[in-house]
């Protein structure tokens, strides 16, 4: 964790959540997230680091997959990917991501609105966004948004940046767009709706220069987010 001259907690660019798809090593998280990247580093909920390279993007959707390199399957725990087409207003849900650099962050909120549209950040618009007051703030970007079943039913992308910090609305891309779009990038490297077809950046760089930061990712895992199962078994209390 980082820290400024007023011990307050800082996020550095390049920082961000994602999560574990399957334990062949394919990470999803934002395409912001990584697309100023040269080297991709994975921080595991055991705070296990691995190099990754990238495996796809799809910036219109802002959706990227990165694979981890040289880690045992043991290690991997896939979090199941939910239905989000059924998703209703009021639904509780939870928002689990590294803020700020303070990392196993889980946040509880409803779901405020169903349908948005949303401009990325490369101004590409997004439509049937979730809307939601679970606090996501800097660092939150590519982690899940949870139903209380533990299944992911989004991810989270952006904020209403009125402070630079979160003021209770948040949006997360639906669980059945990012089924789409990762299917086609663990096919493809790339989303067939927009042609793309990216490569292995260990040896070649597919967007500009612009710094030389390492990227830190903080990866969430079905067993990183025991406690949503345990609320949901009424075994702890959610936050009010």
């Amino acid at each position: 964790m980082e820290y400024d001259f007023f011990f307050s907690p800082i996020a550095r660019a390049g920082t961000g959540s994602g999560i574990v798809l399957d334990q062949d090593g394919n990470i999803l998280t934002n395409y912001h997230v990584i697309a100023s990247a040269e080297n991709l580093e994975v921080a595991l909920p055991d705070q296990t680091k691995y190099q990754a390279r990238m495996v796809g993007a799809d910036e219109q959707n802002d959706i990227a997959v990165i694979r981890v390199l040289n880690c045992s399957k043991e290690r991997l725990h896939p979090v199941a990917i939910g239905d989000s087409s059924s998703l209703k207003v009021g639904q509780k849900v939870l928002a689990i991501g590294n803020p700020f650099r303070l990392q196993n962050t889980l946040t509880v909120g409803i779901i405020s609105s169903l349908g948005r549209k949303i401009r990325t950040a490369s101004n590409n618009l997004v439509e049937n966004v979730i809307q939601t007051d679970a606090a996501i703030n800097p660092g939150n970007s590519g982690g899940p948004l949870l139903n209380t079943a533990g299944e992911m039913i989004g991810i989270n992308t952006q904020i209403v940046d009125a402070t630079g910090a979160n003021v209770g609305i948040g949006f997360a891309l639906p669980a059945n767009t990012v089924r789409r779009v990762v299917t086609d990038l663990l096919r493809n490297g790339g989303s067939s709706a927009l042609g793309l077809a990216l490569r292995d950046t260990t040896s070649r760089r597919i967007w500009p220069r612009r710094s030389s930061f390492r990227l830190r990712k903080e990866c969430w895992s079905q067993e990183s987010i025991e406690e949503v199962r345990q609320i949901r078994r009424g075994s702890v209390e959610p936050a009010k």
